[in-house]
């Protein structure tokens, strides 16, 4: 019996099964061979008319055809993680939090006019790539950087940007110590042998600058030698060094330095096959970040709508151009906005000040105002 992907959470290792190739030989006497050849030859000029006169439609009915599966199922399916705090997580009461959750409720919105038709499949290591491409799902949704090592597997393609982090550094207040570019000679607690050790050896080594490692194998190690002193620093990617700050005791005590360095972007993945499905997505995450650059909120879109000015006009023009090319709701950018926010809102909520992590937006801005999100001009 073939395994379900959906049996349980941890999936089932499977194996693609490809119908076996058969050669069909000619016919040995000539007569019924030219007849062969003539009827191959018509059948191939007929199938490279219909692709001419016909290209454009099946391109077109490809394009969609991930969000025709979704709509004929009702809901969209997410890999995600599980245990990420601030990302994806699940409660103790079974519900779902995080930035990549509210990215698959803002699809279910604008494709199915419902946040909540999805569903969240938790996945580990080279699986989630995996159930993506064997097209077990709609979108992997979970903390994964854009990579030519991920663009390069062919069957999968980088949706677009939806977070970014970096390496930085935490510190005690005490030590005076308001830049990165003043540890010369300062002795650093971090993971062993993890890309933080590596980032952070060329960031010191770039500027000529002294340094000692303290490495430990685990994080227990790690934090028990920050808490004892034995270093000057902690260094681990940005998110996670907030995180351990907000949980010290006397977390007013610490802070992290401005220098974010080593920077990746993170997003959502889908299946290369259907270009129509990605520019989808990557347009949702658009919407997010062009309503946060305008100022539209949830508390003022209805206020939007009723206005007449250009900003109005240009927002709401672009998203009905959206919703004829993609095949979106009706007002989908209305109710994406007015059920999960703009892309501060749905920041703040899962990593920001709202929540236990309390990460600064840094590079998480859109351009115009300092950071590093983009979306195409509103022109």
């Amino acid at each position: 019996m073939k395994a379900s992907y959906f049996a349980r959470p941890v999936w089932v290792n499977t194996k693609l099964h490809f119908d076996d190739q058969r050669q069909v030989s000619g016919d040995t006497q000539p007569r019924r061979a030219l007849s062969c050849f003539r009827a191959s030859t018509l059948c191939w000029l007929a199938v490279y008319l219909v692709s001419c006169l016909c290209g454009p439609t099946i391109a077109r009915s490809e394009e969609r055809g991930i969000l025709a599966s979704i709509r004929d199922r009702g809901h969209v399916i997410c890999v995600t993680a599980n245990d990420e705090v601030g990302f994806s997580e699940i409660s103790f009461d079974g519900q779902w939090s995080g930035l990549y959750i509210d990215l698959c409720k803002a699809i279910g919105v604008a494709v199915l006019d419902d946040p909540e038709a999805t569903k969240f499949v938790p996945l580990v290591g080279t699986q989630r790539f995996r159930a993506l491409a064997d097209g077990k799902i709609d979108v992997l949704a979970r903390n994964t950087a854009w990579t030519t090592s991920g663009d390069l597997q062919g069957d999968v393609r980088f949706a677009g940007p939806l977070f970014y982090d970096g390496k930085g550094f935490l510190i005690r207040k005490s030590g005076g110590i308001l830049s990165a570019l003043e540890l010369s000679g300062a002795d650093i607690c971090l993971i062993e042998g993890g890309l933080t050790e590596t980032s952070v050896s060329r960031y010191f080594s770039r500027r000529g600058m002294q340094f000692n490692l303290k490495k430990s194998e685990t994080w227990t190690g790690v934090l028990e030698n920050y808490n004892k002193e034995s270093c000057l620093v902690l260094a681990a990617d940005s998110v996670q060094l907030s995180f351990l700050r907000n949980s010290l005791p006397n977390k007013n005590a610490h802070s992290l330095l401005p220098e974010i360095f080593d920077v990746d972007a993170f997003g959502p993945y889908v299946r290369a096959n259907d270009e129509g499905w990605r520019q989808a997505v990557a347009w949702i995450i658009h919407a997010l970040v062009i309503a946060d650059e305008q100022g539209v909120t949830r508390e003022n879109i209805e206020k939007l709508k009723a206005s007449t000015d250009n900003r109005r006009s240009s927002i709401l023009a672009i998203a009905e151009a959206a919703r004829n090319r993609f095949g979106f709701v009706e007002n989908w950018f209305s109710k994406l906005i007015s059920t999960i926010g703009n892309y501060g809102e749905v920041f703040d909520r899962n990593l920001g000040g709202e929540s236990r992590i309390g990460l600064s937006r840094g590079p998480n801005r859109p351009v115009s105002k300092g950071g590093l999100l983009r979306a195409p001009a509103l022109r």
